[in-house]
């Protein structure tokens, strides 16, 4: 029978989100005990100069106990002999520098997607992870009004601002200064990234009390003083409510965690949460995650494995203020649409691909861009004869 060249894509639980670390993995050939040998590697360099740092200080935890190594003179570091799990790991002991952080997954031969490798065998799994610190010499100033009336806002005398770092790998994510008697506040030695998010804790002043207010993305400036201009805080109602959300945009991203700023503090104690995913036919089922909570204000919920693509969802929250209003809502959101197959510069007849140039380039197309160094995403390009097919 004549040959002819099929192609089949297999992609299964692309990782979608930009950014993805590179993963990589190498078979060895010697007769051991066969397990999962990890490894993480990379570079640490300035973030405002892109120079390599050295002597940074590595530290991560494995096997009940706590590791260290160092930087190389061309800023490389390596961890090896890691056995499959979940790791955080700091990069610290230089002066002007905000320790950083970051985590990384060394994942079972399951995770990987690979069941047919030798169970006699070591398999090796390397992970690169590059990470970036930041110089502590930005600084940030602005002001802080209360307005009893929408006639009159009056400076805020000791409001606690949080500027808050979450969006970047630091293992101190806030800041905190006080409004003076001018209800100006100065935050020194910040972080120098490139934004940073703002909010304010809860205020009492002339028998009102005021909302969380909350500036999202002031710009910093590296070595310099930015200005992030006024705040204006509102007399808060009795009910609760949220002031900020990450989710209500319907195009949450699927390996995202869902984080939210209260109108005043909650009483965390007691705080009933509930994640559901819409399935049609089945009903809402429910979905597993972690949760915490920062100055009983910002609370984060982490989905334990990845969001299902162009899904609905809905976020069940039900508590109590600390001044004992109760607060019961239902958040429906929706997720980011999941990856589709667009274009081939292949012509199709009666279910196969015909008259390709044997020298020629397979073109493919999606609707988003795709990580193929994720070791979850796999395109097979068989030959197809009368016996199996081949990968080739």
């Amino acid at each position: 029978m004549k040959s002819k060249l099929v192609l089949i894509f297999c992609l299964v639980a692309i990782c979608l989100i930009t950014g993805c670390d590179k993963k990589e993995f190498t078979y060895d050939e010697l007769f051991v005990d066969g397990r999962v040998i990890g490894s993480i590697n990379g570079v640490v360099s300035d973030a405002a100069t892109n120079s390599r740092l050295a002597n940074i200080l590595v530290t991560w935890v494995a096997k009940g106990g706590i590791y260290t190594t160092r930087t190389n003179d061309l800023g490389y570091y390596g961890i090896t002999n890691l056995d499959p799990g979940h790791y955080e790991i700091t990069f610290s002991d230089i002066e002007g520098y905000a320790i950083g952080k970051t985590t990384v997954e060394i994942e079972t031969l399951d995770n990987i997607g690979i069941d047919n490798y030798p169970t006699s065998e070591d398999f090796y799994y390397s992970v690169n992870k590059n990470v970036v610190l930041y110089q502590l010499n930005s600084s940030l100033k602005g002001m802080v009004y209360a307005s009893p009336s929408a006639e009159l806002n009056v400076p805020a005398v000791g409001v606690t601002v949080v500027a808050d770092f979450n969006g970047y790998d630091l293992a101190d994510e806030e800041y905190t200064a006080v409004t003076d008697s001018n209800g100006a506040f100065l935050f020194s030695e910040l972080p120098a990234t490139a934004n940073v998010d703002l909010r304010t804790m809860p205020f009492s002043l002339g028998g009102f009390d005021y909302a969380v207010a909350t500036k999202s993305n002031v710009v910093l400036i590296t070595g310099g003083l930015a200005d992030a201009g006024n705040i204006f805080l509102s007399v808060a109602p009795a009910t609760p409510f949220l002031v900020q959300n990450n989710f209500m945009n319907n195009n949450f991203p699927l390996r995202s965690g869902l984080h939210m700023t209260f109108s005043k503090a909650m009483q965390t104690d007691g705080f009933e949460i509930t994640l559901t995913e819409t399935v049609v036919k089945a009903g809402p089922v429910e979905v597993a995650f972690t949760f915490n909570w920062t100055d009983d204000i910002v609370l984060v919920v982490d989905p334990v494995a990845a969001l299902n693509a162009n899904t609905s969802y809905t976020l069940s929250l039900t508590g109590m203020s600390q001044d004992g209003n109760s607060y019961d809502v239902d958040y429906v959101f929706t997720t980011q649409d999941g990856l589709l197959f667009t274009y081939s510069n292949l012509e199709i007849s009666q279910g196969s691909y015909i008259d390709f140039p044997i020298d020629g380039t397979i073109e493919l197309g999606f609707n988003m861009e795709v990580d193929l160094t994720n070791t979850k995403s796999v395109v097979n390009l068989y030959h197809q004869t009368d016996d199996d097919p081949v990968v080739r």
